[in-house]
């Protein structure tokens, strides 16, 4: 699981990021934007999982701020 919060730190360095745990045991990631957006995504239990919400997230954020996405986030 991508749970190195230095990972998506970098990835979104604009964001406070922060993990909350479910009553199942698994974790949300928490993604609050400079201008207020805040995303809660389930952490996948897989490493390619998580990369790819990571990508996720940073494709929904670059559309909130009516940013084309770049090539690395589409993938």
């Amino acid at each position: 699981m991508l749970t190195d919060m230095s990972v998506w730190r970098a990835a979104l360095p604009d964001c406070n990021i922060s993990t909350q745990e479910r009553p199942d045991g698994s974790a949300v990631v928490i993604v609050k934007s400079a201008d207020g957006k805040e995303l809660r995504r389930v952490l996948p239990g897989d490493s390619k999982g998580a990369h790819q919400l990571l990508r996720r997230i940073q494709l929904d954020l670059m559309l909130a701020k009516g940013q084309a996405p770049t090539r690395e986030v589409i993938g």
